[in-house]
């Protein structure tokens, strides 16, 4: 009755001490993943906002399958889709299923268990809105505007010199709007990453490592070996 009484509190000692490490662990990746907002992209000074955005986080020990269905919920539940994943060896990967044509989010989560240690690293790209943007609006109304503010000039009597001015100032203007808006769309989007992050911090905190089913196999393992080649009489008094 004794061994098995020891037995039984070791194995509680080493789950409440892999507990306890998985925590600090998840504490420490949610701290060195969010230094500064450049974990979240860095602003664009010329169009107003970041054009890509993400964060990555590293852990100690690798999520269990439990864990890593949980993340794709969160995934699917964040950007309101079900999105694809799809699984080679230890890394699994999800992604927005929009085309890159249709005006969908285009973001990419990686997830990778290695070594005894998981990395996930998500990525979004603005790229296509930027460029749809200032591409279709400036080129647009900035560009179209010029047929009607040139000859508005002409008529009401401004000088020669002053037209040129004016239409630097109308494509400056049309270019200043779109920025606001731009940058509007980044920041949002920065900030449900920030959310995503979160959650995902929470969710790493109360992971616990795939390797804790491999410590209990082998305690197991060890206590039927010490079980077999304990003497018959002393295996009948433990009966």
């Amino acid at each position: 009755m004794g061994y098995r009484d020891d037995d039984e509190a070791l194995r509680a000692r080493v789950a409440h001490l892999e507990g306890e490490l998985a925590e600090a662990n998840a504490e420490l990746a949610r701290l060195k993943g969010a230094k500064s907002d450049e974990a979240f992209g860095r602003s664009n000074a010329w169009l107003g906002g970041a054009t890509r955005l993400g964060f990555e986080r590293e852990l100690d020990h690798e999520l269990s399958e439990e864990d890593l269905e949980e993340l794709v919920s969160i995934l699917r539940l964040e950007f309101g889709e079900l999105g694809r994943t799809d699984r080679i060896g230890g890394t699994l990967t999800w992604g927005t299923g929009q085309h890159r044509n249709q005006g969908g989010r285009l973001v990419e989560v990686t997830v990778e268990r290695r070594r005894g240690r998981t990395r996930l690293v998500v990525r979004e790209s603005l790229g296509l809105i930027a460029g749809g943007l200032f591409g279709g609006i400036v080129g647009g109304l900035g560009g179209g505007g010029l047929g009607a503010v040139v000859p508005l000039a002409i008529v009401g009597g401004v000088a020669p010199p002053i037209i040129p001015l004016l239409a630097i100032g109308w494509l400056g203007l049309t270019w200043g709007g779109v920025r606001v808006l731009y940058g509007s769309l980044a920041r949002r989007r920065a900030e449900g990453h920030t959310r995503l992050a979160r959650r995902i911090d929470s969710l790493f905190a109360e992971s616990r490592p795939a390797v804790r089913a491999r410590v209990e196999a082998s305690a197991e393992d060890e206590r039927e070996e010490l079980d077999a080649a304990a003497p018959p009489r002393a295996r009948r008094n433990e009966a």
